[in-house]
């Protein structure tokens, strides 16, 4: 397939975690005529035997007459970590671009669910359709016996609404990093450290000749990134004797695991 057929005939993509479910995995990327899956498998970390719901999930999908690539992607359970999930369906979106996005939200955890609503709300555009979905099951399982999943069936395929939540520009993000990586190698960052690392880094302050040249650096730091990272509370700024000393917050942290 060439690039001008991708972009004309964009593939279905879904992305469903996997917990105690099949049929609410599987009936939705039949009827919505998925033409590939990435499941997002944890158990694997746990209990060996968690594994027979992918294994189950794989088996229904290459017994069905319709072709349904499989992708799997495994993630810490213990931690169940949000924004390491965020990072995985930002990397999965950014991979399928050119295609249809869908994510299912009523599978895996309630944290999957969180991260799923999340990338569809940060990562979507008009160019990138990145849709969530959440289906209700026929029946749900009171009491399912070991191995058995906690649902069945598959009764409506519920579309829910996709808002747009504004992400901080990758310049911001950029910055942002080189700042916490200063801090880890120096102990601390000062507003002149950062516009010497900043340079290091190709990123110009001030494109030409301009009369006292170190206050006008120091200003461009301000307006560029200093001002627009701490209104994004991803940075603070304190003072200590003379110079400004700043501080990564966990704003700031969280953002950099899933944007960095």
């Amino acid at each position: 397939m060439t690039y001008t057929d991708a972009f004309l005939y964009p593939r279905r993509i879904h992305i469903a975690p996997v917990g105690y479910e099949i049929d609410r995995v599987v009936l939705p990327l039949l009827r919505m005529e998925a033409d590939l899956v990435y499941l997002i498998s944890e158990q694997t970390m746990v209990d060996e035997s968690d594994k027979v719901y992918v294994e189950k999930i794989r088996e229904f999908l290459n017994e069905q007459k319709r072709i349904i690539g499989i992708e799997e992607i495994q993630t810490d359970f213990v931690g169940r970590d949000l924004y390491e999930i965020l990072r995985i369906y930002r990397d999965i979106i950014g991979k399928e671009s050119g295609n249809q996005i869908f994510i299912n939200v009523s599978t895996g955890t309630k944290i999957h669910a969180i991260a799923g609503m999340m990338a569809c709300m940060i990562f979507r555009s008009e160019r990138i359709p990145v849709i969530p979905y959440y289906v209700v099951p026929e029946q749900y399982e009171n009491r399912p016996l070991e191995g058995m999943p906690l649902s069945t069936g598959c009764k409506e395929i519920m579309g829910l609404p996709g808002y747009r939540i504004e992400r901080p520009p990758e310049e911001l993000v950029r910055v942002l990093a080189i700042i916490r990586e200063t801090k880890k190698k120096y102990g601390y960052i000062s507003k002149k450290m950062l516009i010497n690392e900043l340079r290091k880094a190709g990123i110009l302050l001030i494109s030409g000749p301009v009369r006292h040249e170190n206050i006008a650096r120091y200003r461009a730091l301000d307006r560029k990134y200093i001002q627009p990272l701490t209104e994004w509370r991803f940075i603070t700024v304190e003072k200590e004797g003379s110079q400004a000393r700043i501080e990564v917050t966990r704003e700031g942290e969280n953002v950099l695991a899933f944007l960095g």
